[in-house]
């Protein structure tokens, strides 16, 4: 499938300065093997290989029921949904916040499908009490499907109030944790912090291995840095920005994207901004397919920001559309890359495939995969022992080798940005 391939050019078409971190090469060369399952134990509900792919959904609206639906006719399903909660005392709830979403979790879990809930307080977590958090885990228990529990995520944002006192937040986490683990078995607690690069700046929350099952990052690329329309982000890669919680946690959890989303438009600009999002989507998905083998399970916020009445009077920067279904060409780019096996569309399924580096030694068929290193990577020639194999422009930049001779052979990678890369094997 064709899908936009601007990167490159995304700057002169668009302006601004572009944010830039010099990388030392601007592909790494992967190879698709058989599936190489994550050693045991494996944490709750996560697959063994492969990579569930989550969608937000509305079901309080005709509207946004519409969109879920027309979304998962064009992908074929998603493994999880995910919407808030607001967790207060459930004489404070109503039909469109209940205390907890029963209607939401029946209509849409199953056999093929779990729930991911961000559950936020609206009370201070000096009030978040045993009674309270017990009644919310019977009435999950008793739903009977797999749930993620992502409670009182973005504690490293200034603006939540659960975000004041780290001691207090790792004492009522643990004790969440705690109440899930005896009265609701079917619930995996996440931990979830915003993008961030020092992990000083989250570590005292962490409230420890045994109480977290997941561990989650929110990040969203934004074409405009910060809001500021001087800085653009074209040139910098989405995966960057969760390298330093996965290499802290991974090994010790899976990994949840528990939102990511590229906006195509903005409400501070006119600007279609549909090549920036199709090539950051990508960029995410792909990388993270090749060298992020414990992220399992990406979940898209597709909502629009820039339409919401209860948004309105957020700064016009922090407005973004993220609605598959308001750009054809992210929407391509999405069908595009959940026709990858590897991302799992179906609850409680695994992947047939992984990902590793190139090997010095490899059978005499190979399909070679490219990671991109450098955002504006948007085509890759392959040059075997010198001769020219193919030109791959679309992303993950694939190229089948069948047939290769016994013996030794050089593969020569050249993008249209940065240096060559070479790769010297032996064929079996």
């Amino acid at each position: 499938m064709e899908v936009p391939r601007l990167a490159l050019l995304l700057p002169a078409l668009l302006g601004g300065s572009a944010l830039t971190k010099p990388l030392p090469a601007p592909v790494e060369l992967y190879v698709q093997s058989g599936q190489i399952a994550t050693p045991s134990p494996l944490a709750k509900y996560e697959p063994p290989a492969g990579c569930y792919v989550g969608i937000w959904a509305d079901l309080n609206s005709p509207a946004g029921q519409a969109d879920l639906e027309q979304v998962n006719r064009a992908v074929g399903s998603h493994a999880v949904y995910f919407r808030y909660n607001f967790f207060r005392k459930p004489e404070n709830s109503n039909p469109w916040s209940p205390f907890f979403p029963a209607a939401f979790v029946q209509k849409l879990a199953g056999d093929t499908a779990a729930i991911h809930l961000a559950v936020e307080p609206r009370i201070p977590l000096k009030e978040v009490t045993e009674d309270l958090v017990r009644e919310w885990a019977r009435q999950a228990r008793n739903m009977n499907q797999p749930i993620f529990m992502r409670w009182a995520s973005e504690f490293n944002d200034s603006v939540n109030n659960w975000s004041k006192d780290p001691a207090l937040y790792r004492e009522k986490f643990r004790m969440v944790a705690r109440i899930m683990h005896e009265e609701a078995p079917n619930v995996a607690m996440v931990w979830t912090p915003m993008a961030f690069t020092d992990i000083k700046s989250v570590i005292d929350y962490y409230p420890g291995q045994e109480f977290v099952d997941w561990v989650g990052i929110t990040l969203y690329s934004k074409y405009y840095w910060n809001g500021d329309p001087a800085k653009v982000t074209v040139n910098m890669l989405p995966t960057e920005r969760l390298e330093t919680l996965y290499h802290t946690f991974s090994g010790r959890h899976p990994i949840q994207v528990s939102e990511y989303a590229a906006e195509h438009h903005s409400a501070s600009s006119s600007r279609d901004l549909s090549a920036f999002a199709t090539s950051k989507m990508q960029q995410f998905y792909f990388n993270i397919m090749l060298k992020y083998p414990r992220i399992k399970n990406i979940n898209w916020l597709n909502f629009d920001m820039t339409a919401a009445d209860e948004y309105k009077g957020y700064a016009v920067t922090r407005r973004a559309n993220y609605n598959l279904l308001k750009s054809s060409s992210v929407l391509k780019t999405y069908q595009h890359i959940l026709s990858e096996p590897y991302f799992l569309k179906t609850f409680r399924a695994a992947s047939k495939y992984s990902y590793v580096p190139f090997p010095n030694t490899t059978g005499k068929d190979v399909q070679v995969l490219s990671y991109v290193g450098d955002a504006r990577v948007s085509s890759v020639r392959y040059f075997l022992d010198g001769v020219l194999v193919q030109k791959s422009t679309v992303a993950p930049y694939r190229i089948q080798l069948r047939n290769l001779k016994t013996g030794r052979h050089i593969l020569r990678a050249v993008a249209n940005v940065g240096r060559p890369v070479e790769q010297t094997f032996m064929v079996r």
